[in-house]
């Protein structure tokens, strides 16, 4: 009996980590004083624990999707206040809200479809955008066209928006530096090379065990890690013919 060595080369990166947790969790089940792999383990760990780091890097993240989100709402607020200010100037010169929207609409005219510029460029365009909607005219006039509100959402937007956007070029920061230079293929050949030296490793001690409580815990839990190998060599095999169809 030996625990069978497979890297299972063609899982994509998420299935392989998945296949590598399985095997983690089942040492940590057994013991890794129990399989000699005192040594070897840990870095197996760290690795893996940096393998995810890439991954999740890669994948993008909560503050990813944050940005996303408060950047749609920043820009949703910016087109409902210019879109409005823009049709009620076009209203009849007798009409009671013509005036403060013209007034409002000719200083902020200038910002229509900052939201499609770039980040960088659009938080520059949108401090602009607010610093003139503050000015006691144009405030005023919005207050009169009961758009304070669509002002003071835009506000809260934006600043969400900038706070979200700097903690994520933080941790993007943090990262980059623990992870400078590696990437998801450097990590794979990292693991397999930490997979193999465990299998070595439990191999070993099987064949030279003696004591038939060991023998018993090292037959149990390679029976248990080569049924890992199995189901993943399974999915990979599905996947190889979902492909093929």
């Amino acid at each position: 009996m030996e625990m069978i060595y497979s890297t299972v080369s063609k899982l994509n990166v998420s299935a392989f980590m998945a296949y590598l947790k399985d095997i983690e969790a089942l040492i940590l089940e057994t013991g890794a004083e129990n399989l000699r792999l005192t040594k070897i383990f840990p870095p197996f760990q760290d690795d893996l624990r940096q393998m995810e780091k890439v991954y999740n890097r890669t994948r993008g993240n909560a503050l990813t999707l944050s940005v996303k989100n408060l950047d749609k709402a920043r820009d949703c607020f910016t087109r409902v206040l210019l879109t409005s200010l823009h049709s009620m100037s076009q209203l009849p010169i007798n009409n009671k809200y013509y005036k403060p929207a013209l007034t409002a609409y000719t200083v902020l005219k200038q910002y229509k479809g900052i939201e499609r510029r770039e980040y960088s460029e659009e938080k520059g365009m949108l401090d602009g955008l607010l610093a003139n909607a503050t000015k006691p005219e144009v405030l005023a006039a919005l207050e009169e066209l009961h758009l304070k509100g669509i002002l003071d959402m835009l506000t809260e937007a934006a600043e969400a928006w900038h706070q979200a956007f700097m903690a994520r070029v933080h941790e993007r920061g943090i990262i980059l530096d623990e992870m400078a230079g590696l990437n998801s293929r450097i990590m794979r050949r990292r693991l397999i090379v930490d997979l193999k030296k465990i299998v070595s490793m439990v191999n070993a001690v099987y064949i030279t065990a003696t004591d038939p409580e060991e023998l018993a815990r090292l037959e149990t839990f390679i029976a248990h890690a080569n049924g890992i190998v199995t189901q993943y060599r399974a999915v990979q095999r599905n996947r190889k013919r979902e492909k093929e169809e």
